[in-house]
């Protein structure tokens, strides 16, 4: 993961990982899931 999205993410008090897209098998792509908290 590229560290200035993570930087960026973090900053804002989310989240971010990659998962495989098919469980167990990393050759089927990923699943980038980046979470942010709700504004105001």
């Amino acid at each position: 993961m590229g560290t200035i999205v993570k930087y960026i993410v973090l900053s804002y008090g989310g989240n971010v990982w990659v998962e495989d897209r098919v469980r167990g098998d990393l050759t089927q792509g990923s699943n980038f899931i980046v979470l942010l908290p709700k504004g105001d």
